[in-house]
């Protein structure tokens, strides 16, 4: 966390507001104990008491701090299969979003989470899409004439699921929730209930919308048109890569 904290000050210096931190995998779960010091966190030396610390240290700087982790996929989700493969996605990485213990065992864990980092101000859910989408029957099912698919459906009632559970705990927590996908290109359904979530305490990170800055910034939505996305909510975060881009010259 001492590391962190060095990193966080020049975060204050830039006038940064606003931290994702990604903790699946560095949480010694007690419900999931499998899901801790894995895959890419393997080795981890956060430690519950240090990111307590660290949270503190952001707020005293002004700084939000969000739990960051993998949705149906990513480190420390996928370790979910373990002893369950009935869960695992049908045709690609990650899992299926319509299996029940891949539903209630990734709302656990970041309930979980939660409940020992209870000072954090949200979460940052990166959800399994950028695996492509589960090929299951269930997950394929159409729901309407444009595309939709029960896979998009899948997701996002997972996260209608989460937050109210996490309310109970904490009725100002913020949610922040990747978009944008290829995966979605089509899913009318989709973006529809994202654009009837005017909670505030929702936000929105598109992740791919244009990302070759060739494309136009849309989504698709009513009528199976596309719409900018300031049509869905005035709460979506634009992310880009910046730091493949060539150091120019001052």
């Amino acid at each position: 966390a001492e590391d962190w904290m060095r990193i966080i000050d020049r975060y204050a210096e830039d006038g940064m507001n606003r931290v994702y931190f990604w903790l699946s995998g560095h949480h010694p779960s007690t419900k999931y104990p499998h899901l801790y010091d894995v895959g890419a966190t393997k080795d981890t030396r956060l430690t519950v008491d240090g990111v307590r610390k660290l949270i503190r240290y952001c707020h005293d700087r002004q700084i939000e701090f969000h739990i960051g982790g993998g949705v149906f996929g990513w480190v420390a989700a996928e370790y979910l299969a373990e002893g369950h493969p009935e869960i695992k996605a049908e045709g690609h990485g990650g899992l299926c979003p319509c299996k029940a213990y891949a539903r209630k065992g990734n709302r656990e864990h970041f309930l979980e989470m939660l409940d020992t980092w209870s000072e954090a101000d949200g979460f940052m859910l990166e959800i399994r899409d950028e695996y492509h989408e589960c090929h299951c029957s269930e997950c394929q099912a159409k729901i309407d004439e444009f595309g939709s698919k029960n896979y998009g459906r899948a997701e996002i009632t997972w996260l209608h699921e989460l937050a109210r559970q996490a309310w109970k705990r904490n009725a100002k927590l913020k949610f922040c929730w990747l978009i944008g996908y290829a995966e979605h290109a089509n899913d009318v359904y989709y973006y529809d209930q994202i654009r009837h979530m005017n909670d505030p305490r929702f936000e929105w990170l598109d992740a791919r919308v244009s990302l070759d800055k060739r494309g136009e910034w849309v989504l698709p939505g009513p009528g199976g048109r596309n719409y900018p996305l300031s049509f869905f909510s005035p709460r979506i975060i634009h992310w880009d890569p910046f730091y493949k881009q060539e150091i120019k010259g001052l």
